[in-house]
């Protein structure tokens, strides 16, 4: 998975020069009448054209992680460890700061189809093993709770960095299709 970050990374880079050189060539050769070869030559070589590339990559991507890391069925059954139901993201709260601050974002998730009774099974029994998950009982239903933080010394789930610190809650009702979702770096 990481290999294909770095390809991407490359590719949207490569695409993102690509994209923004002729646009400062057009600007140079048609607004203010410039020669044609030296500004190609100056817009390939140009440190400000690669500045612009980075900053705009690094910006694409912290926002990408602030919104949408950690949303995905794959990471949240692989850091649950339970095998989630098919869902879709309905609603979505973000909140506080980019790059390396604190941030909790808030999502309202709902299930393709009513979970059924071995799911539930699962998570029974997965709440008498892992101290992560608890079960209860919310306005005469069961729900089900998963908290977890690492970083700053607290082991990292199966996949993660143990240098980040983030923290994921989910919480799921029995009996309804949607369940509430909030990550975020603490």
């Amino acid at each position: 998975m990481d290999t294909m970050k770095k390809v991407l990374s490359f590719i949207f880079l490569g695409l993102l020069w690509f994209f923004s050189s002729p646009i400062y060539v057009l600007v140079n050769i048609f607004v203010y009448k410039r020669k044609v070869w030296g500004t190609l030559l100056f817009a390939l070589l140009s440190p400000s054209t690669w500045v612009l590339t980075m900053n705009t990559y690094h910006k694409v991507s912290a926002f990408y992680e602030h919104a949408y890391r950690l949303t995905s069925r794959g990471e949240l059954s692989t850091i649950t460890g339970v095998e989630l139901p098919v869902y879709q993201i309905v609603d979505k709260d973000l909140r506080g700061g980019r790059f390396n601050q604190k941030y909790t974002n808030r999502y309202t998730i709902e299930f393709k189809a009513q979970p059924d009774e071995a799911f539930y099974a699962k998570l029974d029994s997965v709440c008498l093993v892992d101290p992560h998950w608890s079960c209860g009982v919310e306005d005469e239903q069961i729900a089900y709770s998963y908290n977890r933080m690492w970083g700053k010394g607290m082991e990292a789930p199966e996949g993660q960095s143990p240098d980040e610190v983030l923290f994921v809650n989910l919480s799921i009702t029995k009996g309804r299709r949607k369940a509430a979702l909030s990550k975020g770096r603490w």
